[in-house]
């Protein structure tokens, strides 16, 4: 097995596919262990992620204020029930999906159990 890489060395390839045994394998960019085995599987989904950070009444504000700048990060504290509200709407923008408040002609719509749709989802695909 030949290899040519910077990031993963010849030895993790034969550690990860120790059922090949003659091959040659090239590769022309860094790539790490999990970018060879999708590649060679092809059937991998990565699901995006929210980082929640709890405890946050513990740490200093400038430590707060860098992780809560990092990318799908929530910093919430369960002591003081801090950023529950961001939490919760980070939760619905994340995994796309809307509530949808249903009326009858001539009355107030049902503000108590609302239709849970995904983004882009229609009333009529949800009840029939």
């Amino acid at each position: 097995m030949k290899v040519s890489s910077i990031k993963l060395c010849l030895f993790t390839v034969w550690d990860t596919l120790p059922e090949i045994h003659n091959a040659e394998m090239i590769i022309r960019q860094d790539i790490c262990e999990d970018e060879l085995i999708d590649v060679l599987m092809g059937n991998r989904v990565y699901l995006p992620a929210l980082y929640v950070y709890n405890k946050i009444d513990r740490i200093s504000i400038k430590d707060i204020d860098q992780i809560a700048r990092k990318p799908r990060s929530v910093v919430i504290s369960c002591n003081y029930r801090l950023n529950f509200d961001y939490l919760l709407d980070k939760i619905w923008e994340y995994l796309s999906i809307i509530r949808v408040y249903t009326k009858k002609p001539g009355e107030f719509p049902d503000l108590k159990e609302p239709l849970i749709l995904r983004s882009g989802a229609t009333v009529r695909e949800a009840v029939c």
